[in-house]
């Protein structure tokens, strides 16, 4: 029930054997570092990862895009560490570097300049048939300006002002004048809105087009020439990249991992967290390669916030992930999986209630299991559905609940035992009933744990006589229904010792006598609570009674449907209403209803988190799998 047990371990060994050492517990991944000293000296990256993750980043965008799907199916390639070593000697990364950084740059030169020409050549085109170039319009005592009049040109015209104008081409028009009257004329241009147009100064546009068209094509060539390059020279080595960059940035970890530890001329002290379950392979890993290294264990002090490590059964361990979604408990307290595993698969049945939903999440979760190489999470995730279908297959199957009524009429109709349309009340009922039975073992949970910590006033004045009230409470209402006076016999006095523990000692922190029976009776009144937790579990009764409702009105849709395209509509009817709408809708309903039930109703009786996870020094594998040598 509580977190895996965490052990402090102070290891000493000779200061060269240290880098050895650090590698061997980064493949083994079963530690998490601390710092030895307050003062941990700044961390600097090293050239190689820069230089291997810049040449990784470039032929990455040359490279062709691979599938989701192939991903998923190939998952990573796995390479030995022997394999890396070779592939690390075989390339020479300070050289690959230097070229491609030299290419990188040569070819944004080139795309930068192709566009600052094609914005030319677009501007340019607007002139084009202008057989005028810049330098045609400069002359000693005359001057020139070439544009175009956007307003009104009859106060150019009218004015006594000598001038001449020449047109150009279409709206475009060459003024010339005499350079000792360029003041008035730029006046008398400006009222007529003349506006500017700058001509290249030594082709005339068709040409400096043409000429621009030409460089565009040379640079081109030039990019076209450098890409067949980087395919032939540098793409067939990208695997190999991948792997360095792998290794590199391991090392990077290790390197920063290192800082924490504190040396001599001759020895090296590397400290922090082994779980207990692994510190016969710690031992045993010193043992057998650094035999001259010292080591030390010793019980976590909750004071140091030592990591928290989950250890869970193989059924329950995929369901860390909903207990982590919450949050990580502190150091010594509860770990709710093993609870969150069986009620999560129950609840989620009941939402999703139907054998063929049910058996869809199966499939689909054994498929990705089994084909697929997925990461730690997804497969957890994977999992999850996976208990999760087959409960709503249960669920289903009794309720008669198959894609809605689809399987009315066939044999599997035989497993029903309770029509959930028939009397709606009972599946209600049923699942305030769990909901009692939830929020009553989160009070337990929380009991249990406060005896072993000896926090015993919080167990026998706090929890255990509302698991009186709430147990006994039930059962003399059930008596009192039922007619079952032996019930009430035995019922009452448990009720009433419950009672008298809530409004007598559960203000046990106020020294006066009145104060805590007042506290008592605010407590007690309190237990309006319990109740208000208890009515969010009828959630389950709502979302299962809709996922059946709505597939029937799916199959009762496509029973509408006749004619000849019923061939057609049905079945694309059946696949958006049942896969698409209702499949997709209740399953994340249910799973996230699930979930608050877990979170809301449930742990907070019990749960205290701040914990922080175990985050050991492992082999990172981020574009390949690292494995260990055959053997």
């Amino acid at each position: 029930m509580a977190s895996g047990k965490i052990l402090n371990v102070h290891i000493a060994l000779p200061a060269q054997n240290a880098p050895d050492l650090l590698e061997q517990l980064q493949i083994w991944g079963g530690m998490e570092f601390t710092p030895t000293s307050e003062d941990t000296p700044s961390y600097e990256t090293s050239e190689k990862y820069l230089r291997t993750s810049f040449i990784l980043s470039f032929l990455s965008s040359y490279a062709p895009k691979e599938s989701l799907f192939k991903k998923l199916r190939e998952g990573p390639p796995e390479v030995t560490h022997k394999q890396a070593q070779e592939i690390h000697a075989s390339l020479d990364i300070d050289k690959s570097y230097e070229e491609l950084r030299e290419m990188d740059l040569m070819l944004k030169e080139a795309e930068s300049k192709i566009q600052e020409n094609q914005r030319d050549i677009l501007f340019l085109e607007e002139y084009s048939g202008i057989n005028l170039k810049a330098s045609d319009l400069n002359f000693n005592l005359i001057g020139a300006r070439a544009g175009e009049f956007a307003g009104d040109k009859s106060v150019f015209e009218e004015s006594d002002l000598l001038k001449v104008e020449v047109a150009l081409k279409g709206k475009y028009s060459a003024v010339f004048y005499l350079k000792d009257q360029e003041e008035e004329i730029a006046g008398l241009l400006e009222e007529s809105g003349f506006i500017d147009i700058h001509l290249p100064e030594d082709q005339v546009v068709d040409e400096k087009i043409a000429s621009l068209e030409r460089t565009n094509t040379a640079l081109l060539e030039k990019i076209k020439s450098a890409e067949d390059r980087i395919s032939k020279e540098f793409l067939p080595d990208l695997f190999k990249y991948r792997v360095l960059a792998d290794l590199y940035e391991n090392q990077e970890e290790r390197k920063k991992e290192a800082l924490k530890s504190t040396s001599t001329e001759y020895t090296r002290i590397i400290k922090g967290w082994v779980p207990e379950v692994e510190k016969e392979n710690l031992l045993n890993l010193l043992h057998e390669d650094f035999p001259l290294a010292y080591s030390e264990f010793s019980e976590a002090d909750p004071e140091d916030n030592p990591p928290v490590i989950l250890q869970n059964s193989k059924i329950s361990r995929p369901f860390e992930l909903v207990t982590s979604l919450y949050g990580t408990p502190a150091y010594g307290q509860v770990d709710p999986t093993p609870f969150v595993a069986p009620s999560f698969i129950f609840f989620f049945g009941l939402c999703l209630s139907d054998a063929g939903y049910g058996s869809l999440l199966v499939i689909g979760a054994l498929l990705g299991l089994k084909f697929f190489k997925l990461g730690r999470t997804a497969r957890n995730f994977l999992k999850i559905f996976l208990w999760a279908g087959g409960a709503s297959i249960v669920v289903g199957a009794l309720l008669g609940s198959w894609f809605g009524n689809a399987a009315e009429a066939t044999f599997l109709n035989r497993l029903k035992i309770y029509d959930s349309l028939e009397s709606p009340e009972l599946f209600l009922y049923f699942s305030i009933v769990i909901g009692f039975l939830h929020v009553v073992l989160s009070l337990v949970i929380s009991a249990v744990k406060n005896i072993q910590d000896k926090n015993l006033r919080d167990a026998f004045y706090g929890d255990i006589p509302w698991i009186l009230i709430l147990v006994f409470g039930a059962t003399y209402a059930l008596a009192v229904f039922a007619g079952l006076n032996v019930l009430l016999t035995l019922a009452a006095p448990f009720l009433i010792l419950g009672l008298i523990g809530v409004l007598f000692f559960s203000g046990y922190e106020s020294s006066s006598y009145i104060a805590r029976f007042g506290s008592g009776l605010y407590n007690l009144y309190g237990g309006v609570d319990f109740i208000k937790d208890m009515l969010p579990y009828s959630r389950l009764f709502a979302l299962g009674m809709a996922t059946g409702i709505l597939a029937m009105a799916v199959n009762e849709i496509a029973g509408f449907i006749t004619g000849g395209l019923r061939f057609v509509l049905v079945p694309i009817v059946l696949i958006a209403g049942h896969l698409i709408l209702n499949l997709f809708m209740s399953t994340l309903s249910a799973y996230v209803h699930t979930s608050r039930l877990q979170y809301v109703e449930f742990f907070t009786r019990f749960f205290k988190g701040g914990g922080r996870s175990f985050t050991p020094l492992a082999w990172k594998n981020r574009f390949v799998d690292f494995v260990k040598e055959p053997e």
